[in-house]
């Protein structure tokens, strides 16, 4: 898809919480009070949370439109998160050329190798496979269920996306310079003047593990076409649980930014390999300004919010 720019810009605002959730639900509500987008909703009908970048193949998919408060058209998908940004993009649902895709706000962190597993930042990598720049937004707070709590983070989330559209002073035209990335952004679970700045930050190896625990036995009749024999199949039941925390707080990353209550901001690209030579390392940079703008895009959103931006690394200083 090619990208395109609208006079006034549009916005497509999705998650993995449903979009009931009230992290979505804020975000709209942010955006419309800033007033400088055109906002559209697609987002799945229930949770879908840890889908990664999961799609519907075997089946149809059902949309409802619904009623939301801020935005000039919203969908349900009985899909995934990513299924719900291709269904937007593709024209069946809306008209509009979609500038943006924003994703989230999620109820809890998706800072570390919590990337991988994310239906957030799986939809915003699906737009950005499309050819549209897009923001994984997360609140590092898994208790957070009203709107009023999602406040602080909805109103950053507002600043960094009117600044990476380029209407902010010294953003104008960066938004080209980030088709391809993602900007996965994770906010302090605080209140607004507890914020201490937004940080470019690096993706740190922070990751949940999980446990099972048996829940007992269950018998299951096979299918009339199975193979298996007639009598019923006696089948193990287990319950994934979160066992333990694998931390990284290396100074610099994302989950030690969002510890010291800054705003973290971490571009992500669409390549997974490692760079072996110098064409694999601009396969995987193919914008070299990309870092360069999104510093100035934090810059300028940090100013319209009244916090620092604190000290960059020396390669993103020196590109600018």
């Amino acid at each position: 898809m090619e990208f395109q720019r609208n006079s006034r810009p549009t916005v497509l605002v999705t998650n993995d919480d449903g979009v009931q959730a009230p992290g979505l639900r804020a975000l709209v509500m942010a955006l419309h009070t800033a007033n400088f987008a055109r906002i559209l909703v697609c987002a799945p009908d229930r949770e879908r949370s840890a889908q990664s970048h999961a799609i519907t193949l075997t089946r149809q998919l059902q949309c409802s439109e619904r009623q939301m408060p801020g935005a000039a058209k919203a969908w349900a998908v009985d899909g995934t998160p990513a299924d719900t940004v291709q269904l937007a993009l593709s024209g069946s649902l809306f008209e509009d050329n979609i500038d943006i895709c924003l994703s989230g706000i999620n109820r809890g962190d998706n800072c570390g190798l919590h990337v991988i597993y994310s239906g957030t930042v799986g939809a915003a990598r699906e737009a950005s496979i499309k050819g549209i720049p897009a923001i994984a937004l997360s609140l590092d707070d898994y208790t957070s269920t009203t709107m009023a709590s999602y406040s602080t983070s909805a109103a950053f989330a507002a600043a960094l996306t009117k600044s990476m559209l380029g209407l902010m002073p010294g953003t104008e035209d960066l938004l080209h310079d980030l088709i391809g990335a993602v900007l996965n952004v994770n906010f302090p679970s605080c209140k607004l003047a507890e914020v201490k700045g937004i940080q470019m930050t690096h993706q740190s190896g922070a990751c949940v593990e999980s446990g099972f625990r048996e829940q007992g036995l269950a018998q299951r009749q096979p299918a009339a076409d199975s193979s298996e024999a007639s009598t019923d199949v006696q089948e193990r039941i287990f319950q994934a649980h979160m066992s333990q925390m694998k931390m990284d707080m290396t100074p610099g990353s994302d989950t030690w930014a969002v510890s010291q209550r800054l705003v973290s901001v971490t571009p992500l690209t669409l390549r997974c390999d490692i760079p072996f030579g110098q064409e694999a390392a601009a396969a995987h940079h193919p914008n070299p300004q990309a870092a360069a703008a999104v510093a100035a895009i934090i810059k300028a959103a940090a100013a319209a919010m009244g916090v620092p931006a604190p000290a960059i690394n020396n390669v993103v200083a020196a590109a600018l």
